[in-house]
């Protein structure tokens, strides 16, 4: 008698371990796999199997880098020779979830801001602060979007550097990673050839946001353009079992 229960308490525990097992998806077939990748806007339902674990990571762009300016003296006054600000880094969002059945997922990929042109001012516009405007500061990246039905995801870009200060990161808004900011430039140096400025690296998880364009420096006299920031990307993976 003993043993009928023993064997009968032990039949129940195999039952009621493979239960919690379907249960958690771990038994219910061959783990399965699909990693779709976005580098331009589009859309992509995916239709293969359920329910599926879906995990988003999303970029936003980098912020464009200013470019470079010469101030030059004349005569009887100083030149000057300066570097522009570089844009700051796109930051990266992370969102999990589960589907059960098919789903339709439209990608807007954020652009890199765009740069700063490098330009030779004059003696009076910088000692009257003007002028400033027309080097072009570095734009802003843009910002990236995933939309599905139920739910959405954004991940924003980085700042565009400034003639002097370097553009700020982007900001995560969840439990995702910043960009990082921009390196400042260089003003009023006297030496003919300064800079770049480095753009600020985006953040990452498992994938890296768009880089921060450098800023741009001045080479021999000869202002330089700063640098376009780098668009966003998004990674979307798949999770089932069949």
């Amino acid at each position: 008698m003993f043993g009928k229960i023993k064997w009968l308490t032990l039949i129940m525990l195999v039952f009621l371990f493979a239960a919690c097992e379907l249960e958690n998806g771990e038994t219910n077939g061959e783990k399965k796999t699909h990693t779709e990748s976005f580098t331009s806007s589009r859309s992509y339902e995916f239709n293969i199997g359920y329910p599926t674990t879906v995990e988003i990571y999303a970029g936003g762009a980098g912020g464009g880098g200013a470019g470079g300016y010469w101030v030059e003296g004349g005569l009887f006054l100083n030149d000057y020779y300066n570097c522009g600000g570089a844009g700051g880094g796109g930051a990266v969002e992370h969102h999990k979830f589960d589907i059960n059945k098919a789903t339709n997922f439209t990608v807007t990929i954020g652009a890199g801001g765009e740069q700063g042109y490098g330009r030779k001012r004059t003696y009076w516009e910088r000692t009257n602060n003007t002028g400033w405007l027309i080097n072009e500061e570095g734009s802003d990246g843009g910002s990236t979007f995933v939309n599905w039905e139920g739910g959405s995801l954004s991940a924003q870009g980085g700042k565009g550097g400034g003639t002097v200060n370097g553009g700020a990161g982007g900001t995560s808004s969840t439990n995702g990673t910043n960009g990082a900011s921009g390196n400042n430039g260089i003003k009023d140096s006297r030496t003919q050839t300064v800079g770049p400025s480095t753009g600020g690296s985006g953040g990452f998880n498992n994938i890296r946001a768009g880089k921060g364009g450098n800023g741009g420096g001045t080479i021999n006299k000869n202002p330089q353009a700063g640098e376009r920031g780098e668009n966003g990307q998004v990674t979307i993976v798949f999770t089932w079992y069949e």
